[in-house]
């Protein structure tokens, strides 16, 4: 019955059957298989319980459960099929298959090919060495013939726990397993090698295990290095501060993390030598802006300040901010001092509104003059100078930014100068250009603005179109608005609204006379006759129009010949008039038709000519509006420049003329000395002369009245000669003043050029401090890019390097279990040996005293042989121990009865003796290895335990 439920896939009527056959097994197959989502899978798993092999597979291919079908194969022993069905159908349990397989092979004694299978599974690096273990020299040829680094890696292991540590050494070379060259190196003494391995390879875990060591020998700085190698800094720091390596110190925290960077800036601040430059640094890489800015400030670091400022940001303290701003002012770097002063909030400060408006302003010119007009608006608004903000936007031609601006201000002068400005463009094509200009002129109530672009838009009518009525409703809306407008004057504003009447008043009979033209063509030819009688109808309404429609009527009625000579009268007033511009083509063809003249071209061509006039007149305009929008901008610019350039003349002009009055001034003083000194001569001798003359005169007078007074005379001399010696010593006082008068001017002149190096050198200092500036920024880019690029670098070692270790350990855990296994196996080996041989020698004594007569000695008990010492433990080690050998020696006897040329006796006395020559040596070389074994053992126990304290200690963060 169970049978047919597989057939008829009833799996509740199943369970009763397994329950009434008393098959646990099975049933807890089926109540396991409940899980699969697949009915098929629990019906196969019950056609395999009951032993419907062929039926469980063809259900597990109906389901496409390969997985399950490989594992049917598997354990149907159907290997070749497993293999196919993971190869093309389960290659996700492909290599697990592999691993089977080859386990198969090996337990059936093919290891050539299981060694293949385990390979193709990935698993020969454990699997192959456990296998080949018995076999030393295959497993020394497998390990050669792979090359496999953790191949290498085991059987260097392997030698080292057999003592060779030539081999080792080779075989770690080979597998590169740096830490571990390292370690065997130093455990043999070699620490120059063990050093020259580390420097070469750069492996952390190698250089820090030889840095421990160095630092249990005391040997400061090379541990020191051997902890930078490996990266663990915190050592290295640990030893520096010991041992007051303070240069040293300072790199070493640099490269570290913040904490060993607080540590060692904390040691420098207490340190009595001095270095608070370096814990400023320190507390600043380690993000402890304020206590490095403190720090800073109390001990006057000001270059370490500079660079702190440079990673201050909005987030920083604003009272910090402050102060750093006011470092910068104080010291000129006005720059840096902007940029904390607004990371501070604090972008006013202490500037007055008059000075604020004023810097904007200065500002807003800078930008008119490099032509970034937007700015320039933005900054002129923010000043509050709104018309000068409007003309910097009018600059830009950004036709709706300026719309937008003026209505937002909302100024009668800024709507004049918008409306102004839209006028410009091409108002005809765009009717919300028009809507915007009506509105800006109302709004600005600039009404006689608003009366003339109505009169331009009636012109416009009547040049373009011929429309006479909407020019009247232009008109109409102009003349309300200048009766409005009071921006005038009383006499102006009456004679212009007086004329726009009168254009008003002709503009109204025409289109009268234009409607009676079907209704009454008389009196619509007495309205014309009397318009071209008026004396100004060229301002309101074209001739050519009226004698049009006069000419049109007269053809209505047929009287051609005078409209002939209408035509005729409008060609004679206007000679270059265009006739088919003013008369209907059609009028103009019943008159050509009816006198059989021709009015020159016809209509049509006329018309086209009139349009091809009119086109390229308009696109004249048309390109010289755009030629006139763009060019505005930049006539403005140029105004404002010229402006500037005439203010800066104006001002060099002021100076030359200072200049040219101060030489005029020393050219005066330069003449009136040179004329003095010409004259001086002649007045001396004109004086000398008029002297002696006088003195002459004198004399003959008073040698006539009294005689000559020779004192008196000489007296006189005197003062002359003291007044010619005065003269004398104003001249040279004169000559004196000129003299210094010129060394003043070369002065003045050379503090002037020494004025104007100064005033450019500064600049030239500035441009290179700047360059110097970018540079020192480009390479502290740089900079920290490395950096970062060492630090994820350094991680990923230190990832590599904890990987490295925990493989290490994990193989030797594995090679540990290994050689446990393995002595396990043969303990228990020997045990059954050992069994086997008692019970052989039980029966040999048996025999023995069964045979009395034999004379044989039936050897010592069965408890002598007994296994209770641990020596007897190791001893058991190999099958061909000592007690094997005695126990075989006994069974020879036995085995020569069949032998007459030997007795029980001499067999006996033969046993002996080989006992004696091999139980010693036998005993000696297991006490051996039983020595080694404790001794590697503990060595590995104490690697393992070490590289745990590694982990634990230095490479868990």
């Amino acid at each position: 019955m169970a049978r047919m439920c597989v057939k008829n896939r009833r799996m509740d009527v199943a369970r009763v059957c397994l329950g009434n056959m008393g098959d646990a097994r099975a049933a807890r197959a089926l109540r396991q298989a409940e899980a699969e989502p697949e009915p098929e899978v629990q019906v196969a798993v019950l056609a395999v319980q009951l032993g419907m092999l062929e039926e469980a597979e063809k259900l597990y291919r109906s389901c496409e459960r390969f997985d399950l079908l490989n594992q049917f194969y598997q354990a149907s022993g159907r290997w070749q099929q497993a293999l196919e069905t993971g190869e093309t159908s389960d290659r996700i349990h492909l290599r697990n298959t592999y691993y089977h397989y080859g386990k198969h092979l090996e337990a059936m004694g093919d290891r050539t090919l299981a060694i293949s299978y385990y390979e193709k599974s990935d698993t020969h690096r454990f699997e192959v060495p456990r296998m080949l273990q018995d076999d030393s020299v295959s497993l020394e040829s497998y390990v050669n013939k792979k090359k496999d680094k953790d191949i290498y890696k085991w059987w260097a292991q392997y030698m080292e726990s057999q003592a060779d540590m030539d081999t080792a050494l080779l075989y770690y070379e080979n597998a590169q397993d740096y830490l571990s060259l390292v370690r065997v190196h130093c455990y043999l003494g070699n620490m120059e090698k063990a050093s020259e391995i580390a420097n070469d390879t750069g492996n952390r875990a190698a250089s820090y295990y030889l840095a421990r060591q160095y630092e249990g020998q005391q040997e400061v700085k090379q541990a020191v290095h051997f902890y930078t190698r490996a990266q663990a800094y915190n050592n290295a720091i640990r030893l520096c501060k010991e041992n007051n390596l303070d240069d040293q110190l300072m790199n070493l925290a640099l490269l570290s993390n913040p904490e060993d960077m607080m540590d060692a800036a904390c040691y420098f601040e207490e340190s009595e030598h001095g270095h608070m430059d370096r814990a400023v640094v320190l507390y600043h890489k380690a993000g402890h802006m304020s206590k490095a800015l403190e720090l800073a400030f109390a001990t006057q670091q000001f270059s370490a300040l500079q660079l702190i400022a440079e990673d201050l940001n909005d987030m920083s303290d604003p009272t910090l901010l402050a102060r750093c701003s006011d470092f910068f002012i104080e010291h000129g770097q006005y720059q840096k001092a902007v940029e904390l002063l607004v990371a501070a909030k604090k972008e006013t400060g202490e500037l007055p509104e008059d000075s604020r408006r004023e810097l904007l302003e200065g500002i807003a010119d800078c930008c008119m003059r490099q032509g970034d007009y937007h700015l320039a608006t933005k900054k002129y608004t923010q000043a509050g100078n709104k018309l000068k903000a409007m003309r910097a936007l009018l600059k830009s031609g950004d036709t709706e930014k300026i719309v937008f601006f003026a209505g937002v201000c909302r100024q009668k002068e800024i709507y004049i100068m918008a409306g102004n400005y839209l006028q410009s463009l091409d108002w005809r094509k765009n009717p919300d250009i028009m809507k915007n200009i009506i509105g800006f002129y109302t709004k600005g109530r600039a009404l006689d603005l608003l009366a003339g672009f109505y009169q331009a838009c009636a012109q416009e009518e009547i040049d373009d179109f011929r429309n006479y009525e909407k020019a009247l409703g232009a008109m109409s809306e102009a003349y309300k608005c200048l009766s409005k407008s009071k921006e005038r004057s009383p006499g102006e504003q009456e004679g212009r609204l007086a004329q726009l009447q009168q254009t008003v008043s002709l503009v109204k009979r025409f289109c009268q006379a234009r409607r009676l033209c079907d209704e009454d063509p008389g009196e619509a030819m007495g309205l014309c006759e009397a318009l071209l009688e008026e004396p100004e109808l060229d301002t309101a309404v074209r001739t050519g129009d009226i004698y049009g429609l006069i000419v049109e009527i007269l053809c209505q009625q047929g009287n051609f010949q005078q409209a002939y000579r209408k035509l005729e009268e409008l060609q004679k007033s206007q000679p270059s008039l265009n006739i088919s511009s003013y008369v209907g083509e059609a009028s103009l063809g019943a008159l050509q038709e009816a006198l059989g003249v021709s009015l020159g071209r016809s209509p049509a061509a006329d018309e086209k000519q009139h349009l091809s006039t009119r086109t390229l007149h308009l696109e004249g305009r048309v390109s010289h509006l755009s030629a006139s929008n763009t060019h505005l901008a930049s006539k403005l610019g140029r105004a404002e420049e010229d402006k500037l350039k005439l203010s800066k003349d104006l001002v060099e002009e002021k100076l030359d003329l200072n200049a040219m009055r101060e030489e005029i001034v020393v050219a005066q003083l330069k003449e009136e000395r040179d004329s003095l000194r010409r004259e001086l001569p002649l007045l001396l001798s004109r004086l000398q002369v008029a002297t002696e003359s006088s003195l002459s005169e004198e004399q003959h007078k008073r040698s006539s009245e009294v005689p000559p007074c020779r004192p008196l005379h000489e007296q006189q001399l005197s003062i002359l000669e003291g007044e010619l010696q005065r003269i004398s010593t104003l001249i040279n006082t004169l000559l004196v003043i000129g003299k210094e008068q010129q060394k003043q001017k070369e002065a003045i002149q050379r503090i002037q050029q020494r004025l104007s190096e100064q005033s450019t050198s500064p600049k030239g200092q500035l441009a290179e401090l700047e360059k110097e500036n970018s540079t020192l920024q480009l390479q502290i880019k740089h900079l920290n890019e490395e950096y970062r690029t060492r630090l994820v670098c350094y991680l990923h070692d230190l990832a590599g390097m904890l990987e490295e270790v925990r493989s290490s350990y994990h193989s030797r855990e594995v090679q540990l279990a290994a050689a446990a296994r393995s002595y396990k196996k043969k303990l228990q080996r020997l045990s059954r040996i050992h069994q086997r041989l008692l019970m052989a020698y039980r029966i040999q004594q048996e025999q023995i005293l069964s045979r009395p007569e034999s004379g044989l000695d039936p050897g010592p008990p069965e408890g002598h042989f007994s296994l209770e010492e641990p020596e007897g433990h190791f001893s058991l080690e190999d099958p061909q121990g000592p007690q094997h050998t005695e126990l075989h020696t006994t069974r020879e006897p036995i085995r020569a009865q069949g032998n007459p040329g030997q007795t029980i006796e001499e067999a006996k006395v033969d046993m002996e003796e080989h006992q004696k020559e091999i139980t010693p040596s036998i005993l000696e070389v297991y006490e051996k290895e039983r020595a080694q074994l404790i001794t590697r053992t503990m060595v590995a126990e104490g690697q393992v335990s070490e590289l745990q304290q590694y982990i634990d200690n230095h490479l868990a963060r």
